[in-house]
């Protein structure tokens, strides 16, 4: 990320277990704002907690605008440079969505939302957060995809 950061044109991130629909990378492409964000399920979707399990300042599917990275050359080796999470170590990719959301807003950003949210594919507790009756992925108990064999 750090070296994709401020490359040369805007930067979309989409990360392995995000289902895109039809309309995001033109709306990525049309929307003005520097920072746009399409939120997903997270962790308990479906659940009975009563918690709004949405993400909407995560880096899993997110457009960032080239003149927000020219003007914050800096932001994304500053927020890889963190150690904020004991026994995760510096630049940790596990915290990099909360390090980024917290440096873009205290920077005045807000992240631009977009609809209809796309669906992350990620196991929590067995179960896939989509919420639909498929086999999940295998992953390991960090929840990262394990192939299998």
């Amino acid at each position: 990320m750090t070296a994709l950061w401020g490359a040369g044109g805007d930067l979309v991130v989409v990360e392995q277990d995000i289902e895109l629909h039809r309309t995001v990378l033109s709306q990525f492409r049309r929307c003005p704002e520097p920072w746009c964000v399409f939120p997903y399920n997270g962790p308990g979707y479906g659940g009975a907690d009563g918690g709004d399990p949405t993400l909407s300042g995560a880096l899993g599917c997110v457009r960032f605008r080239a003149t927000l990275m020219a003007t914050h050359p800096g932001l994304m080796a500053d927020v890889g440079n963190v150690d904020d999470a004991p026994g995760l170590g510096r630049g940790d990719w596990r915290r990099l969505d909360v390090r980024v959301l917290g440096a873009l807003r205290d920077q005045g950003y807000a992240a631009h939302l977009h609809f209809p949210a796309v669906f992350q594919h990620h196991v929590f507790h067995g179960l896939c957060a989509c919420g639909t009756e498929h086999e999940p992925y295998p992953v390991d108990r960090e929840g990262r995809y394990a192939p299998e064999g």
